[in-house]
Parts: structure tokens; C-alpha cells; sequence
């Protein structure tokens, strides 16, 4: 498909396909938005539950395509072509295998739409910009408009009194304008001095996590906490013994690189249910367990991290907790905890942000990239 096919879609246009933004904006756009495609596609769906989630996004980014597609050419004709799919219908008690393919195949479509787009994208010249000019015609116009006022103006002689009482005027009522703005002012600052401080706190405490450590994985600690803060959330780093006898004696030593103001490394549980008792204040807190399991923490072989999960879910509810490690599949377990493998692909990134906006934190899926 060309930009002739793109031109005759189901809505064609009489004019070409052109562009009105610029073209490497829109091919950094589209490039984003098939990425995140891409790792919508990747969701593993073992029950009808993901599929469900996979359905929302996956509907979600639909509309996110459409719009930026209709606000980049001058027609529907691309946003046509990435919509132009016609979907099988399936009786209710079909397998569940035949509505992943389905799905799979509906999002194999769209993705190959929009590669095609961004091809097509090639030919296209970039949008005109249109300049502004003045012609000299104008300019004389509006001189001799403004000449001609003139004559019928007061002479200066006559309307000296008169500018002289509203100079005065305008003084006295600018002063009392000052005044009573001075006065506004310092109460609004009053009142406002104690909200803002407790405002800003609390804007934070929403927007908050703890990422407790249990792994000697420096890299994959570090770049999950790169991420969240990517998202535009804050997160705390807590750095526990991945055993009892294990203790850390120096600050090399810390299994995850991070600020020394922002963790700390104990094996004790005071500390955590404390942190814990604090985050309960805000419904949008959550807490990340990093393990060296590759599934649900085993009493045998990490004690600690099985304590620490359960006062985590004990605090916060299980669906604000969330469990990471390197090894494994990433699942839903018995209990209602996400488990996410952390690996050398995208695709944790997008499945973490969607476990995190289903627990209540505001997450844009937009800032992935």
C-alpha cells in the first residue's frame, strides 16, 4: 500500500494525501505508538481476565492511533486504513485459543498499517507554513486613517484641564486599587502558607512507592526504579537482606545503586511496617517486591521476602503490591498478586504501568517511552 492506496480508502478524499505537521514529528509519534503496540501484542493471555485488560489497551491505543492519524494528514484516509478491519465473529462457547488469535491477528493488522503509513511517509513533502506579509498599500491606509483622526481632535490648549483632572483621578483610584490588593494579597498568603505545604505533601504521598529489594541483581533493580520514575512517580528504595544471616557493611556493598537519602538496608520489620502505616494514608502507595524466586516467594528458601510480602498485602491490599523477579512467568496468583518478570525486553515495562494503574496510581501510558 502506497499513498495512492491510502488516497482511495473506504472514505476517499478528491484531495492527495498530505501532510499538516511536521514530518519528523509525526514519524517519532507513529514510531511510539508501535512500540506500544508491539508490547500489547506480547501480553501473555492465560485466561480470559487478560484478555479483558488486553482488550481495554488495546482500545485505548486504537483511539490514541486515530486521533494522532486525523491530526496528521489533511483527510481520514490513513486513520481508514488503520481502522479498515473487519473482525470474525465467535460464538460464546468458542475455545479460548480462538479469541487470542483473533486478537493477535486484529493487532498484527494494525501494527502493519501503521508501518505502512510510515513508509508511505517518504514521498510526502513536508507541510507548507504560510508567512504573513504586510504590502505597503496597508501601511499607507492605516497612516492615513490615523492622520485623519487627527484634525477633529480637542486642541491641546482645551483639554489640558481636563487631562490634568483625570491624571488625578486615575492616581487616586490606582492607590486604593494597590491598597486594597496588598491587603488581599497578605491573606491569601496567610491562609495559604500551612495548604500549600500539606498540598505539596500530599500531591507527592498520591503519586508514591517503596521498592523493597531482596535480589543482588544491581541491574535490574536499578532500571525498574529508572522506570517508575520515568512514569513520574516517586519511589523508595529499601534494601533488605536477602537472607538473616546477610548484612550489608558498607554502602558499596547495597544490592541496588540509588541515593543514600532515599534507602536504607535492615532485616528488621519495625522499620517497614512503619513505612507501611504511613503509605496507608494514600490510596494511590504501592510497594514492589524484587525476589530472587522465580514465582512465589517459598518459606524455605527466603523467609524474609515471604514476611515482607505478607505484611505488605496486610497494609495495602494485595492488589497494590506487586512482585518482580528475573526468572519465571508472569502471572496472576491464587492470592491476587501480579507477578511481573523483569527481562531484557520492553514488554514488563507496559505490563508493570498496567498493574499499577489498576491499583489506583495514575500512570500515562504515553511517557513509556
Amino acid at each position: 500500500m502506497d499513498t495512492e492506496a491510502l488516497n482511495a480508502g473506504p472514505s476517499s478524499s478528491p484531495f492527495p494525501l498530505a501532510l499538516v505537521a511536521p514530518k519528523a514529528i509525526v514519524v517519532r509519534d507513529l514510531q511510539i505508538q508501535m512500540k506500544i503496540g508491539n508490547a500489547i501484542r506480547e501480553h501473555r493471555l492465560r485466561d480470559r481476565r487478560d484478555l479483558d485488560v488486553a482488550r481495554q489497551e488495546k482500545q485505548e491505543w486504537v483511539l490514541r492511533c486515530t486521533e494522532l492519524l486525523n491530526k496528521s494528514f489533511n483527510h481520514s484516509g490513513a486513520a481508514d486504513e488503520f481502522n479498515n478491519w473487519v473482525a470474525t465473529i465467535l460464538p460464546e462457547y468458542a475455545e479460548f485459543g480462538m479469541f487470542v488469535e483473533l486478537f493477535g491477528e486484529e493487532m498484527r493488522h494494525r501494527l502493519d498499517q501503521l508501518r505502512v503509513i510510515t513508509k508511505s511517509m517518504r514521498v510526502l513533502p513536508e507541510p507548507l507554513v504560510p508567512q504573513t506579509t504586510t504590502t505597503t498599500k496597508g501601511t499607507v491606509m492605516e497612516t492615513e486613517s490615523t492622520t485623519v483622526a487627527s484634525p477633529s481632535a480637542t486642541s491641546p490648549e482645551m483639554a489640558a484641564p481636563t487631562i490634568a483632572q483625570a491624571m488625578q483621578a486615575a492616581r487616586a483610584q490606582a492607590s486604593l486599587r494597590s491598597v486594597a490588593a496588598a491587603s488581599v494579597a497578605s491573606e491569601a498568603m496567610r491562609a495559604s502558607a500551612s495548604g500549600q505545604a500539606a498540598g505539596s505533601r500530599s500531591a507527592a504521598s498520591d503519586k508514591s512507592g517503596m521498592l523493597i529489594v531482596r535480589t543482588s541483581d544491581d541491574t535490574a533493580c536499578d532500571a525498574v526504579r529508572q522506570f517508575v520514575e520515568q512514569l513520574g512517580l516517586s519511589l523508595h528504595v529499601s534494601k533488605r537482606a536477602a537472607n538473616p544471616n546477610a548484612v550489608n557493611t558498607s554502602p558499596d556493598q547495597s544490592n541496588c545503586p540509588s541515593n543514600a537519602d532515599e534507602s536504607d538496608t535492615t532485616t528488621s520489620s519495625t522499620p517497614l511496617l512503619d513505612e507501611l502505616a504511613a503509605m496507608q494514608s494514600s490510596p494511590a502507595s504501592f510497594v514492589l517486591l524484587f525476589t530472587e524466586s522465580g514465582d512465589q516467594p517459598q518459606p524455605a528458601a527466603d523467609p524474609d521476602a515471604l514476611f515482607d510480602l505478607g505484611c505488605c498485602v496486610g497494609k495495602l491490599g494485595a492488589g497494590r503490591v506487586i512482585v518482580l523477579h528475573r526468572g519465571g512467568e508472569g502471572h496472576t496468583d491464587r492470592f491476587g498478586l501480579s507477578h511481573v518478570v523483569v527481562d531484557n525486553r520492553d514488554g514488563w515495562q507496559l505490563q508493570l504501568a498496567r498493574y499499577l494503574k489498576r491499583g489506583g496510581v495514575d500512570v500515562d501510558l504515553n511517557k513509556l517511552i
